[in-house]
């Protein structure tokens, strides 16, 4: 196996396997994981940052590859990321894995989509959505009125 990375990951041991529909592209998809998730929707936080991984097997060869992530929220989609990532040949039918890391920024907090799509030249290799639900953090004075209303 191959890996493929635009940033270094680093992986929790908490982790939640992504069911998923490979929706319009010609790879296989083996597995995706997606870090400090229990379930869909995963719940993230605004400055966060999360990372999720994928294993397939293009079903062609190419000289490099392109990553493409779409933000859907509240009906539009916005494109996040359209770039190369460097050093990314593959082999047909060898199995990679890629791995992508993002921080959680704020624009806007509620539920959306990520949509991961990875191509080569024009081929769409893999596509894989996951759902999520962007939260403010506490912010310390929201921890401590909490603590004082708990105690009373």
């Amino acid at each position: 196996m191959r890996y493929l990375k635009i940033n270094p990951i680093p992986f929790r041991p908490r982790h939640l396997r992504l069911s998923f529909s490979s929706s319009g592209a010609v790879g296989e998809i083996v597995d995706v994981t997606f870090t400090d998730c229990d379930a869909v929707p995963c719940e993230t936080l605004v400055g966060g940052v999360y990372a999720v991984q994928v294993k397939f097997r293009p079903s062609a060869s190419h000289l490099s590859m392109r990553l493409q992530l779409l933000l859907i929220h509240d009906g539009t989609s916005e494109e996040v990321v359209d770039t190369e990532v460097p050093n990314s040949s593959v082999e047909e039918g060898t199995q990679y894995a890629f791995g992508y890391s993002m921080r959680i920024t704020g624009a806007f907090t509620g539920p959306a989509t990520i949509a991961f799509r990875l191509f080569g030249g024009n081929t769409m290799e893999i596509c894989f959505v996951v759902g999520i639900n962007v939260l403010e953090p506490l912010r310390s004075e929201e921890r401590r009125v909490g603590k004082e209303c708990r105690s009373r």
